[in-house]
């Protein structure tokens, strides 16, 4: 699977989904998605459902992304922006961004043995790339979350590389900006790192 928006640079290309356990991009049994936006700014997806996904490759599949910002709106809770399990499974992100807003719910999840990586053409475009958790300005709209790390690796062999001059960012109460478990690894070398309650 290929998909890459068109239409008028300053249009908006999106991808959507809603309800219970949906996924905007999914591959698995070694299948491969590739998603080229135009730019992150006006290239998103987003989903809202309980345990919904922007992202998941499990059992072997691969996904690629390219200039797209993903959101993962109050109701996406105990999930995470971006999930990947399994050995073989991955997910590479090039200048492009993960936003969640619901409790319990990571911006990246990595466990058993998968990898996650994030780089950038920062010196071409000025997209640097990140993951944030949280709302910026908590109110009684979008309350503070709770327990939503950005970068999240578990168990042996799991792993996140960040590079590139992203950043990780999170809004909530027992948000971590990288928890790695387990024996999984996360190598960051972006902006920064940076937790806010």
């Amino acid at each position: 699977l290929s998909w890459t928006p068109f239409g008028s640079p300053t249009g908006i290309q999106m991808v959507s989904t809603r309800g219970a356990g949906a996924y905007d991009v999914y591959a698995a049994q070694g299948g491969k998605a590739e998603i080229i936006g135009l730019d992150p700014l006006i290239t998103n997806v987003f989903t809202s459902g309980i345990g919904s996904s922007a992202y998941v490759a499990d059992s072997g599949g691969s996904i690629a992304v390219t200039n797209v910002s993903a959101f993962l709106g109050q109701g996406a809770v105990n999930t995470a922006g971006a999930k990947v399990s399994g050995t073989g499974s991955s997910i590479a992100f090039h200048s492009s961004y993960i936003n969640t807003y619901a409790n319990g719910s990571d911006g990246v999840l990595v466990t058993n043995g998968a990898l996650v990586t994030f780089d950038s053409d920062n010196a071409v475009n000025g997209r640097t790339g990140g993951v944030v958790t949280g709302n910026y300005h908590p109110n009684q709209d979008r309350p503070l979350t709770d327990n939503s790390a950005a970068l999240h690796a578990e168990g042996p062999n799991s792993k996140i590389e960040f590079t590139g001059g992203g950043f990780a960012r999170t809004y909530g109460t027992n948000s971590a900006g990288a928890l790695a478990e387990g024996g999984a690894a996360i190598d960051f070398s972006g902006f920064g790192i940076f937790t806010y309650e």
